[in-house]
């Protein structure tokens, strides 16, 4: 019974040693891991921030209007996609004496409210993607002036914030763009609707 039992406690330590050495192992994979990518991920970031830092004030203006932009477009994708809500709203302000398209055409035009900014940003970033272009050359060409060709670094920093507010200005105006195009589509889709039920029905 005794050689047993003894058996037994080995067993139960082994089984307990090993399992302790498998969690243990596999936390540190897990920890080497999440390290790894954090330290990619800050990698990542340090590089955005010097990226955007070389493009200047510009770029610093860029993320501005993108941010005004975005909480536009997520203000306009909780609102405008509930239609029956839109219509019945509609329905209720609209009255029987007055001109029913007049009416229905006023509150539709309220929903496109923001909708200019939204317009206003995807017009203006490429052109101040542009003007940063041309800041960027116009340097480059000033370090070329003052220390001639030898050393292409020299210029190689305009070069560097031509192509940095240039690609700034084009991923702020894309997303903007296909905002206002999907919005405006879906604000004509509900005046269209409205004009068929309310004036259909008068």
């Amino acid at each position: 019974i005794i050689s047993f039992y003894k058996i037994f406690l080995l067993i139960k330590s082994y089984l307990f040693n090993w399992g302790i050495y498998v969690v243990h192992k596999k936390l540190y994979h897990l920890l080497t891991k999440t390290l790894y990518n954090s330290k990619k991920i800050i990698g990542v970031i340090m590089d955005l921030m010097s990226y955007i830092d070389k493009g200047g004030i510009i770029v610093y203006i860029l993320i501005v209007l993108n941010i005004i932009g975005f909480t536009i477009i997520l203000w306009k994708f909780f609102t405008l996609p509930r239609k029956n809500a839109i219509l019945e709203k509609i329905r209720a302000k609209v009255k029987i004496n007055s001109s029913i398209l007049s009416q229905i055409e006023y509150e539709v035009k309220k929903l496109e409210s923001g909708l200019t900014i939204i317009k206003n940003i995807a017009t203006i970033a490429p052109l101040l993607g542009l003007l940063g272009t041309v800041i960027g050359v116009y340097k480059s060409f000033e370090a070329i002036t003052q220390n001639g060709l030898g050393d292409p670094t020299i210029f190689s920093n305009g070069i560097g914030i031509a192509l940095i507010t240039t690609i700034a200005g084009l991923i702020v105006a894309i997303p903007h763009q296909i905002a206002y195009n999907h919005f405006i589509s879906m604000i004509d889709s509900i005046e269209l609707k409205a004009k068929k039920e309310l004036v259909g029905n008068d």
